[in-house]
């Protein structure tokens, strides 16, 4: 689906925002020889950027983040891509955007947040409003368009590399063990939790632009999942 033809002019479009780069890490595939076909032909039609494999180049990112397969435990997939997506060329700030994410409506998210990161040194990320989050009174307090609060989902989100492409992924926090399969073992979304939570760090909402994605666990958990980064 991401390497299809279209795939990210919708992502642009449906974020109202022209990325500098755009990228596809291909990441647990039966076929790989077609996903590299497919990602040549997103590449010479100048739908993206650049595609990696995350299997191939993975140690990288955990140098950076003091991390290695090991402490990525029973739930690799879960991880991997997000940490190698902290390492690949490109700005600063990046848009990850999961293969199953749809915009309600075109919003540009994207420059409010921005502006919010830069003015508030207590943002350390942003992602529009999950229509399955309304009922959850997890904000703390008002920002122009945005709740601030702490929590993290890492279906779609903003961030500011160079905070994250560190050694910060130890932290553990009680709130956490709320995450889909947390009783396995600890995976990137939760360790991005704890780690606001301890530092004290929050996670902007902008209340004007909402998303959907699958409500159960595993719904597009297959061999066939690539998430997709810009930037």
């Amino acid at each position: 689906k991401v390497l299809s033809h279209g795939f990210f002019a919708q992502v642009e479009d449906s974020c109202r925002y022209r990325f500098a780069r755009k990228v596809a890490l291909i990441n647990n595939v039966e076929d790989m020889d077609e996903a590299r076909r497919m990602a040549d032909a997103r590449i010479a039609s100048g739908e993206i950027s650049a595609y990696y494999l995350v299997s191939e180049i993975l140690d990288a990112a955990l140098k950076a983040t003091g991390l290695n397969r090991q402490k990525l435990g029973p739930l690799p997939f879960y991880s991997n891509w997000a940490l190698f997506a902290l390492i690949v060329p490109g700005s600063n700030y990046m848009v990850h955007y999961d293969a199953e994410i749809g915009m309600l409506k075109p919003v540009n998210w994207i420059e409010p947040s921005l502006r919010l990161m830069l003015a508030d040194s207590r943002v350390a990320t942003t992602a529009p409003m999950w229509i399955h989050e309304d009922n959850i009174p997890a904000f703390r307090e008002k920002a122009e368009e945005f709740n601030l609060g702490y929590g993290f989902s890492d279906q779609i989100y903003l961030l500011d590399r160079r905070e994250f492409a560190r050694p910060i992924y130890h932290h553990w926090t009680i709130a956490s063990m709320r995450y889909p399969v947390s009783h396995i073992g600890p995976y990137f979304e939760q360790w991005v939790d704890a780690y606001l939570r301890v530092s004290k760090r929050y996670r902007a909402t902008f209340m004007g632009a909402r998303y959907i994605h699958p409500v159960e666990e595993g719904a597009a958990w297959s061999a066939t999942a690539i998430p997709a980064a810009l930037s």
